[in-house]
């Protein structure tokens, strides 16, 4: 069963990340406020953190650390979302955010752009991966990767920065991947069509 959990009438949720059953975070924007929400409770209840950190994004390490984007800058939190500090600019417009652990994320965006960091976001290799514009990425491991993007992209990522192009049989832009292990995971397309 879903649940979708609305802070008020007014706002928008422009995502929502869940590291466990019981602490996740979101972005709401409106008109008067962009903030960041945390939930301990399984989405039930919401407060809000940080009313000045505008981001796109979200995706959490653990239940303290944290990276997001906004466009083409990168933030990190290590107090669970209560304050952000600016962490680095990159050359491409960033569409997604993933960290696997404190240390360990990748993002994707703009121009084929793939990035990689083995150390909490200090340094992030980034090499172009394909042709196309990347939109989602996942992994679930350090070894073991996946990104989508414009055209039926699908590559996995294997040891970064090496990949292979896998077939969609689709040729509309996928815009989510999420994996539960190496076998199983599900990819959304912009028209709302689900491959598994």
């Amino acid at each position: 069963e879903s649940k979708y959990y609305l802070y008020s009438n007014e706002n928008y949720i422009s995502c929502i990340y869940f590291k466990n059953d019981s602490i996740g975070w979101s972005n709401s924007v409106s008109n008067e406020l962009d903030a960041g929400l945390k939930s301990t409770d399984g989405g039930e209840t919401w407060s809000i953190l940080n009313n000045t950190h505008y981001s796109q994004k979200a995706s959490f390490g653990s239940n303290m650390i944290g990276f997001s984007y906004a466009l083409n800058f990168i933030s990190k939190t290590t107090n669970g979302g209560v304050s952000w500090e600016g962490l680095l600019f990159v050359e491409n417009t960033i569409k997604d955010i993933f960290f696997l652990t404190p240390d360990y994320g990748f993002i994707c965006g703009e121009n084929a752009m793939l990035g990689q960091t083995s150390d909490g976001g200090v340094t992030w290799p980034r090499q172009s991966a394909f042709y196309y514009e990347l939109f989602s990425v996942d992994a679930v491991s350090a070894s073991l990767g996946w990104t989508v993007g414009l055209n039926g992209t699908v590559l996995r990522l294997t040891n970064f920065p090496n990949f292979y192009q896998q077939q969609s049989n689709v040729n509309q832009s996928l815009v989510a991947v999420d994996f539960i292990n190496g076998t199983d995971g599900w990819i959304v397309s912009k028209t709302g069509r689900i491959l598994r």
